[in-house]
């Protein structure tokens, strides 16, 4: 997902404190699996990608100069979020 500005996140409605992707480790988890965990909990699971040790399904566009922080479920999965 390219980056956006500041503006445009505000121009979208986007909260300055946001979930911006969910992490699912590919040990534990499979796309389908994850998927499935995605739209029990009503996140969205339309824009994923793999990358060398996870699944990453893409919440809000990523926003330039966000500072990101995370937080770590005791599943293998871990919430991504941005301030900006």
């Amino acid at each position: 997902m390219p980056t956006i500005s500041k503006s445009k996140a505000l121009q979208l409605g986007i909260p300055k404190n946001s979930l911006q992707t969910i992490l699912f480790n590919k040990i534990d988890w499979n796309v389908p699996g994850a998927k499935k965990w995605l739209k029990e909990h009503n996140y969205a699971n339309n824009g994923w990608r793999r990358t060398k040790n996870e699944i990453r399904f893409i919440q809000v566009n990523p926003i330039e100069d966000a500072t990101y922080y995370s937080k770590k479920l005791s599943d293998g999965i871990i919430l991504v979020y941005q301030q900006y």
